[in-house]
């Protein structure tokens, strides 16, 4: 009984290790796009007041 609750740990352990490393992976890739989103719009503003003030 206690070495299956000891693997029932260990494959728990690894099944959240998993999960989490793919929620960190989907929150960074979503960040990271946000990012660009935000980057290419304040880029895009910038050239479009330069082009205006010309």
């Amino acid at each position: 009984r206690i070495i299956l609750l000891f693997l029932l740990m260990i494959l728990t352990k690894i099944n959240l290790g998993r999960a989490t490393r793919i929620c960190i992976l989907k929150s960074y890739q979503r960040g990271l796009l946000l990012f660009l989103k935000f980057h290419f719009l304040s880029n895009f503003h910038l050239a479009y007041k330069v082009k205006r003030t010309r």
